[in-house]
């Protein structure tokens, strides 16, 4: 069989799904200026489009849910996932569609009937899992894991495990990979501490996870795959289709029961000694009794393609077989994925997209185990039960920024990010395409509370000053090109609060120019008003005379004798930036400054 044009493949059976497609967008808007909008914060975890795996069986009376099945969220009925989630589950028809209750934003097309709500509140849900540290034993003899980034995991562990794996002692360090449920402790008796780790798998930090070049084939050591052959495979005991797992390794050696994995929240498996068959290093520690031996056809992998675009073609059938009609999701110059749950008679998106789902190799869906015609290089494979998203725009944001661009910001504390506020600005540094929702790395000017992490940059960025950069949403910033003369307000304060006509009094402040180009000269004069309105008609002490490059700032500093002009009586101290309006600005309106926090009595002699 052949894909008219593009490549050569054998006869398969198709299963059309009806399938909704929804771009993905949105989220919630907090402390945002006139123009902005800040970037969805999910602090739960769950985000539309993550993986998650049921923790409980049967979320819903009469589901058929088991533990150990995943699924993609597809929407949650908070803007923030604080509440219920709308999974699509992997080999799963029994649901409805109830999109009417999503308040965030769709992740996309899925299969009908795969979805169902969930409150992870109720029913616990996995999250995918993955730090390094070093481990620590808690008053109860609880194991956890103490991350590099602060955080500490509790570790579900049966005793069986730390018999087995003595070398789990505290103070070693280890990665682990597992799924995180932080709403429900597993034991009362052991704190949670941020979060229980399901099904861990243990692994040296010193041992190279990565594929090697040498081993092309499709799965390897650390693939969370899914069963999509029959139930209880190679006389497995309660092993249902649809089970997760984690491949420990594998017997290169074989051709059927050649992959080792073990199979979360399942503990019917062989013995532990069996990773000693394999002929590759073991990807772990696992849980003694979670592990079954299989063959490559009986699983599919999590998979997320790269951007493509849908195209429907058609599979031609050698002989008399007929014609097989399917979406293709072509990757250019490199892949072609067949999409089996996209229908064929709905209106495709004309954009970039991609798919999440399960990915196999093989010819057959649902467990019919003949491999593909070895000639066919050019079919990525299979990707089922898929979800397909919109790709974000692959210049991060739309206008693209390039680096160097100078920005305003939009929105308050972005992230989460004290000390920045609306109107602050910053140099872009890079952008990183693969991020849909923080893209752009800004360099903040005179900020130093960020975390930088321009390893995720497409380019290395030029040098700029340490812990001021931090990753940005397109929604929380805007290109300035003309000057934008504006007052740091952490910055402003005078002393003393009480001062006697003819004594000094010092003003201190921050002058910046969070524009894209040089100010020129201009002049900030510095007032006493009995109002919180600062104007030229108030009572003025002093103009200082400035010129600000882009990025740049300078402190405004006033040191002096309150003048016998002033009469006793209480004020608001501020300031006027280029009261003329010498500048023509991006932003007139940020001019006027007030230190609002404290007023100035000034008393007569």
């Amino acid at each position: 069989m052949e894909m008219k044009g593009r490549i050569n493949y054998h006869p398969i059976t198709v299963a059309i799904v009806l399938s909704v497609c929804l771009a993905a967008g949105g989220g919630p808007a907090a402390l945002a200026g006139e123009e902005g909008t800040p970037r969805p914060m999910y602090t739960t975890g769950f985000v539309p489009g993550t993986w998650v795996v049921l923790l409980d069986n049967e979320p819903a009376d009469g589901s058929g849910l088991k533990a150990g099945t995943s699924g993609i969220i597809i929407c949650c009925d908070r803007s923030d996932c604080s509440g219920r989630v709308l999974v699509s589950w992997n080999l799963w028809r029994g649901g409805r569609n109830e999109e009417a209750d999503c308040a965030s934003a769709l992740a996309g097309l899925y299969p009908t009937g795969s979805t169902m709500w969930v409150d992870p509140s109720k029913v616990r849900l996995g999250l995918p899992f993955d730090a390094s540290g070093v481990l620590k034993e808690g008053p109860e003899g609880c194991l956890y894991l103490s991350t590099y980034e602060g955080g500490l995991f509790r570790l579900v562990l049966s005793p069986e495990f730390r018999q087995q794996w003595w070398v789990a002692l505290p103070g070693a360090f280890f990665r682990v990979r597992g799924l995180l449920d932080t709403t429900k402790p597993a034991l009362e008796q052991c704190p949670q501490g941020d979060g229980d780790v399901y099904h861990p798998i243990m692994t040296p930090p010193t041992w190279d996870t990565t594929p090697h070049s040498w081993d092309p084939g499709p799965f390897h050591n650390g693939d969370r795959v899914v069963l999509v052959g029959e139930s209880n495979p190679y006389n497995a005991v309660d092993l249902p289709r649809g089970a997760t797992g984690t491949i420990i390794c594998r017997n290169t050696m074989l051709k059927t029961q050649s992959i080792l994995v073990s199979w979360d929240l399942w503990d019917r498996g062989g013995d532990v000694e069996e990773y000693l068959k394999c002929t590759q290093r073991f990807s772990g520690l696992f849980a003694p009794g979670s592990t079954w031996w299989v063959s490559p056809q009986d699983i599919a992998k999590y998979y997320e393609s790269e951007c493509g675009t849908l195209e429907e073609t058609v599979l031609c059938a050698r002989g008399d077989a007929p014609e097989v009609p399917i979406v293709g999701l072509f990757i250019p110059h490199t892949d072609v994925y067949c999409l089996p749950d996209i229908d064929v008679g709905q209106t495709l998106p004309t954009g970039l997209c991609k798919a999440m789902g399960l990915y196999t190799p093989y010819e057959e869906l649902m467990g019919r185990q003949t491999p593909a015609d070895p000639a066919m290089r050019d079919i990525g494979g299979i990707i089922f039960d898929s979800v397909v998203m919109t790709c974000h725009i692959p210049n991060c944001c739309d206008p693209p920024y390039v680096p160097g661009d100078r920005v305003k910001l939009l929105v308050s504390q972005p992230g989460g990010a004290e000390g920045l506020t609306v109107g602050a600005g910053g140099t872009v540094m890079c952008c990183n395409p693969n991020d849909p929702v923080t893209p752009i790395l800004v360099s903040w000017d005179n900020w130093t509370g960020g975390n930088g992490e321009e390893d995720l940059c497409q380019a290395p960025p030029g040098g700029f000053p340490e812990k001021s950069g931090l990753w940005m949403a397109c929604t929380e910033i805007k290109r300035v090109v003309l000057p934008d003369l504006y007052d740091q307000p952490e910055f402003r304060r005078f002393l003393p609060q009480t001062v006697e006509i003819g004594k000094h009094l010092k003003i201190s402040g921050v002058i910046a120019n969070g524009g894209g180009t040089n100010s020129g000269p201009f002049v900030v004069s510095i007032y006493l008003s009995p109002d919180a309105e600062i104007t030229r008609d108030d009572y003025q002490l002093s103009q200082t005379g400035m010129e600000l490059d882009a990025g740049a700032s300078v402190q405004l500093s006033w040191l002096n004798a309150i003048p016998e002009t002033i009469p006793p009586g209480t004020y608001y101290v501020g300031w006027l930036i280029d009261p003329e309006n010498r500048v023509a600005e991006d932003d007139e309106k940020n001019n006027m400054v007030v230190i609002d926090s404290d007023r100035l009595t000034v008393t007569g002699k």
